[in-house]
């Protein structure tokens, strides 16, 4: 009885998934669905190695951080070292493709945290927040492309 019904399931899948593609498929070919292009912020940064700071910041890189204590005490010390540039607020990333308004798929992760600046080379790093199972990061970056103000919040000077 119960191959029966894992064998009737795995039709009905083999029946079901490409209807649904088919169905993607002439609703692109007629124009209602539209790929989206990327528009999270992590698509107009590159991480550089941990070796593109200064002797200064370079310590400070950080993979993961292993619990809230360990943040709290690297957030505490890096303060002495960098100053804000910029926010980048939270976001869950954006679907590959969209259809009558309803995105579907993708997703590049939680992004969510701040850019600091080495106060002494002025390299720019990105301090990705730990939150939940997410363990964050502290890597320095470089904009692939021109600065993407429209994904930052500034910090005043």
């Amino acid at each position: 009885m119960r191959l029966a019904v894992q064998v009737l399931y795995i039709l009905l899948l083999l029946l079901v998934v490409p209807f649904f593609w088919s169905i993607y498929v002439m609703l692109k070919a007629l124009g209602f669905v539209d790929p989206q292009p990327d528009t999270t912020f992590s698509a107009y940064r590159t991480f550089l190695p941990h070796t593109a700071g200064c002797c200064d910041c370079a310590p400070f890189y950080h993979t993961q951080f292993w619990s809230e204590q360990t943040f709290e005490r690297f957030y505490q010390k890096s303060r002495s070292h960098f100053v804000p540039y910029a926010v980048v607020p939270g976001e869950s990333g954006s679907p590959d493709w969209e259809a009558f308004g309803i995105g579907f798929g993708g997703s590049d992760g939680y992004t969510g945290g701040e850019i600091q600046q080495c106060r002494t080379c002025e390299c720019l790093w990105e301090l990705s927040w730990p939150e939940n199972a997410w363990r964050g990061y502290f890597k320095p970056i470089k904009f692939t492309g021109p600065e993407p103000s429209f994904k930052l919040r500034y910090v005043p000077s």
